[in-house]
């Protein structure tokens, strides 16, 4: 069986206009996904934004954290 990540509407926004970073997201395991996308949840509205600008960066970087 198959577990899936949901994926916040705002990260998953800015992984539609950033490919790289979705197939980097897309190439993580179960954990790393959760790891990532669990610091974005956690945010308050304003910090969001920063840390979905942060997470595409390590994305595209090549680090999950």
């Amino acid at each position: 069986e198959v577990r899936e990540v949901a994926v916040p509407p705002d990260l998953a926004d800015a992984l539609d206009r950033d490919l790289d970073a979705r197939r980097a997201l897309d190439a993580l395991s179960y954990s790393g996904k959760q790891r990532l996308v669990l610091a974005v949840e956690q945010a308050k509205t304003a910090e969001t934004r920063r840390r979905v600008a942060r997470a595409v960066e390590e994305l595209r970087a090549g680090r999950d954290r």
